[in-house]
């Protein structure tokens, strides 16, 4: 999975230092999908084998292990599923996480990774939960957190988590993106999106009917 192009610059930062990268972290963007997008890619970027490289290589074991959704070293509370759904998270999936990280690494001295798309999603207990792992984070274990409504996390769980926004595409790059993959979109569908083509894209029947009242 292919990060979109206008947070290149946040994954290759992070990336840079894999060996110093923080125990948890928070991202937040307006796009849901594009956040489900590069949490994924970062998860299989941490996991690769391929260490000449930050960006998954798609051909070692640890990445046909995640194309196939069974790595050992890798929890999803939305296992079997390539993005978060509307689900509430219950507590029950914040302990599979825990005796997930009770688990030695399949890979010797490799790392675990543990994705939270929509984290919004938990329920209080489930927040309670994830907050006494986040109190005394596993060694060599990097959790990530996704959501488009940060409002809706707890204080005491972003301030354990680095926050990292995820920046919006500029109309050149929402151009760019476009044109790299052979897509047509209105520009005034753009504008009416804020220059996001995703959202052009995947609220085109909405956009249509604004543009049918107007």
């Amino acid at each position: 999975m292919k990060n979109y192009l206008w947070h290149n610059e946040v994954f290759e930062r992070l990336l840079s230092n894999p060996k110093h990268m923080a125990h948890a972290y928070l991202f937040y963007g307006k796009e849901q999908a594009s956040n489900n997008s590069f949490s994924i890619n970062l998860s299989e970027s941490l996991l690769c084998f391929d260490s000449d490289s930050i960006h998954p290589c798609g051909v070692c074991d640890a990445c046909l292990w995640m194309a196939a959704q069974s790595h050992p070293d890798f929890f999803s509370v939305d296992a079997g599923e390539s993005d978060a759904n509307e689900k509430l998270i219950p507590i029950s999936s914040i302990r599979a996480l825990k005796g997930f990280f009770e688990l030695s690494s399949h890979v010797v001295g490799g790392k675990k990774v543990a994705l939270i798309n929509q984290s919004n999603r938990m329920n209080n207990q489930a927040t309670n939960a994830l907050l006494k792992i986040l109190e005394e984070p596993p060694s060599n274990c990097i959790i990530i957190l996704s959501t488009n409504q940060p409002d809706l996390i707890l204080p005491t769980v972003k301030s354990r988590c680095q926050l990292i926004t995820l920046p919006e595409p500029t109309k050149e790059q929402a151009s760019e993106y476009l044109k790299e993959n052979n897509l047509t979109v209105e520009k005034g569908a753009l504008a009416y999106f804020n220059s996001s083509p995703i959202q052009a894209i995947d609220q085109h029947d909405s956009y249509e009917k604004v543009k049918q009242i107007t």
